[in-house]
């Protein structure tokens, strides 16, 4: 097994520092904690295995989090072609999300619907609370497009959140109606 040009000591704290802001970020992406495990522990061993090529250690951020989308999105591609294989069989593949909160529920479940390039603006920015500089640089796009893929993220969510509450206003108020009458 290759080891890290570092003591054990320091990966340890690396990976304290590290596992569960890089954990989160998977999970956001991918929406199914099963899934976020196992990829940050890849993301981990890869870190372990290409310790070698960090040169600048004050960017074993960027470096983590940037192998981790690599790793999500390597994730994506294989559950993509099971799920074009099942459905060829005529499989029924459901992808079931942890219970959360309703919002959060509900937030999870619109920003899978988003764009891969809004997903990811919006997860860093807001839950990682990266900058728009670093979130362009992990990325590796313009601070400007960072800052129109956020807003379009953010429009995109308030009006899929705004019409999932007034579809729920609206059965809350038909079930009144319904109750009053009776």
């Amino acid at each position: 097994m290759l080891q890290p040009p570092m003591s054990s000591t320091t990966w340890d704290e690396l990976v304290e520092d590290y596992y569960d802001s890089i954990y989160r970020f998977c999970y956001q992406l991918s929406g199914n904690a099963a899934d976020a495990e196992e990829i940050t522990q890849d993301v981990f061993l890869k870190a372990f295995q290409r310790i070698h090529e960090l040169n600048d250690a004050t960017k074993v951020r960027g470096w983590l989090y940037s192998i981790a989308r690599n790793a999500c999105y390597d994730q994506f591609r294989w559950v993509k072609r099971v799920l074009q294989f099942k459905s060829s069989t005529e499989a029924r593949a459901e992808v079931m999300m942890p219970q959360e909160g309703r919002l959060s529920q509900a937030l999870l479940t619109h920003l899978q619907q988003l764009p891969r390039g809004q997903r990811e603006v919006f997860v860093l920015r807001h839950w990682h609370e990266h900058s728009t500089r670093e979130t362009a640089e992990l990325l590796g796009v313009h601070e400007g497009s960072v800052k129109r893929q956020l807003k379009r993220a953010v429009d995109s969510l308030k009006e899929a959140l705004l019409q999932e509450a007034e579809e729920s206003t609206k059965k809350i108020e038909a079930y009144h109606d319904k109750t009053e009458g009776n």
